[in-house]
């Protein structure tokens, strides 16, 4: 306290020196020129002094004094201008800018005269003088391989300032497609429409149905699709149309094992079977599915030519009952395989007879043993739920009649209807007197055909025409629940249809 009091004083006593040894502050810039020399330099001092002490303890007086000194015309920090100072900058710049243009047009003396016409023509024609002598754009070296380029290629080259560099590359039968492969290797005169590398697969089978003017390139058609494609372990060619009852045609291996057990997905069911003994086609799964999405739970349905269950598996897997039956001991085997590997068991009944026979016996074997009573198949997220759940889940009552036939023997299959009529005459002759049960007796068929009319309207005649002889009663589109679904191309003049429609009251 005592150090900061002496320092008060110290700076009180200094300030009240100053200014009672300095001349008048009061308006010093215009007394200036007034005072002697000893006088502003004892001013400028002073002021000097006074600077070093807080500048908040200096008065305004002395604040303008040290301003007036320090920026004024005759402190520190005056302009330094002599006379004639602007004149010799003025010369020195001109100077400058003559030497500067002296050296300019010094050295455009030796430059190459200007082009004397910048037209399109000139340019177009230089720039075929470029490409004719190989030139780089860029670098304008020569290259063998920029004479090579295409036009917008090398324009490209130009536009983007880039630069051809050359790589070896070396290409191999690994690095190219099937398509490109049989392109290469097969005449051109075969090739006109295209390579025949379409195929149908199943599993690892790949299904050929090759032309005859491919005969001679058949195996090596098959080893390149064999290479071309990991998942696929056997390459096999159709020989003829399918002319047989089971519908099985006869095929050829062109490459791979002779492995023809295969194992294919459809409709969320998965299916086993021997390629070569059964009959299964990939391109039928969109009818497949349509088919299926017919049937409703627990309704029950028979199936006169199964196959391997295309349509029984999936329609299990939904808690549709399902008949079951073909007439190819194969088909009846891997049937049996699938129901079991699908876990289908308690909705699917497979048979092994003859269409005719299943047609008459299906009712009354349904009646005697019908399908018991049953829980839905539940999802794994419907198992947990009904876990967690207190209440059971709801069960069907047994059911000893059919709503759905299924006849999907396109060649054949019209002509069983001629099974009907009897078996349904007889089953609506015991039911007459009961309005319920007789409705009951009306159950759908849905009959795949062939035929070779060129529009739906011809189409349309035929298969009515057809299926009345062989069902002996009228059956048109004004019959209850008629439709003709139009179902693929199978070749020219060969078109597959569904006819679908219900039972008549023959009674």
């Amino acid at each position: 306290m005592l150090r900061n009091l002496s320092l008060k004083s110290t700076r009180q006593f200094s300030g009240v020196r100053c200014q009672s040894t300095l001349p008048s502050l009061t308006n010093l810039n215009a007394s200036w020129n007034t005072l002697s020399t000893e006088e502003k330099q004892a001013v400028y001092t002073g002021i000097v002094e006074r600077q070093k002490l807080n500048w908040n303890e200096l008065s305004l007086e002395e604040k303008r004094a040290a301003y007036f000194i320090s920026f004024g015309s005759h402190g520190p920090r005056k302009a330094l201008v002599e006379e004639g100072g602007n004149t010799k900058v003025f010369v020195g710049v001109v100077a400058s800018l003559a030497a500067t243009a002296a050296l300019y047009f010094g050295i455009r003396s030796f430059a190459a005269p200007p082009p004397q016409t910048m037209s399109k023509e000139w340019q177009e024609a230089s720039t075929e003088y470029m490409r004719e002598q190989n030139s780089n754009p860029i670098s304008g070296v020569s290259s063998e391989g920029y004479k090579d380029l295409p036009d917008y290629l090398v324009d490209w080259i130009a536009n983007t300032k880039s630069t051809i560099q050359h790589h070896t590359l070396d290409l191999s039968y690994d690095n190219y497609n099937a398509d490109y492969i049989l392109t290469q290797l097969l005449p051109h005169h075969l090739i006109k429409d295209g390579t025949p590398s379409g195929f149908t697969q199943t599993g690892h089978l790949a299904h050929f149905n090759l032309k005859p003017e491919f005969n001679t390139y058949k195996h090596l058609i098959g080893q390149v699709i064999l290479d071309k494609n990991q998942n696929i372990d056997t390459v096999v060619n159709k020989l003829d149309t399918i002319d047989n009852q089971f519908r099985v045609f006869p095929m050829e291996l062109l490459a791979g094992s002779p492995n023809y057990i295969v194992t294919t997905k459809e409709s969320d069911s998965v299916f086993t079977f021997d390629f070569s003994k059964v009959y299964w086609n990939s391109r039928l799964s969109t009818e497949h599915s349509r088919i299926i999405n017919l049937f409703k739970p627990f309704q029950v349905v028979a199936d006169v030519m199964a196959g391997v269950g295309p349509f029984a598996i999936p329609s299990g897997r939904n808690s549709t009952r399902f008949l079951a039956n073909d007439l190819n001991p194969d088909s009846f085997h891997w049937l049996k395989h699938n129901i079991k590997q699908n876990k289908v068991d308690s909705f699917v009944r497979p048979s092994n007879l003859d269409g005719r026979e299943f047609i008459k016996s299906a009712h009354k074997s349904l009646k005697s043993n019908p399908f018991p009573e049953t829980t839905p198949i539940l999802t794994q997220k419907q198992q947990k739920e009904l876990k967690r759940s207190v209440t059971q889940f709801p069960t069907h009552p047994p059911q000893d009649y059919i709503d759905h036939y299924v006849m999907n023997l396109p060649a054949t299959a019209i002509e069983f209807l001629d099974a009907f009529k009897p078996t349904y005459t007889e089953i609506q002759q015991q039911n007459k007197h009961n309005q319920q049960a007789l409705s009951l007796t009306r159950p759908m068929v849905h009959v795949h055909c062939f035929s070779k009319a060129e529009d739906k309207q011809l189409a349309t005649a035929e298969i009515c025409e057809r299926a009345t002889n062989a069902l002996d009663h009228p059956i048109t589109p004004d019959i209850d629940d008629y439709n003709l679904h139009h179902v693929r191309s199978v070749a020219p003049n060969k078109e597959m249809y569904c006819l679908s429609f219900r039972i008549p009251q023959f009674v």
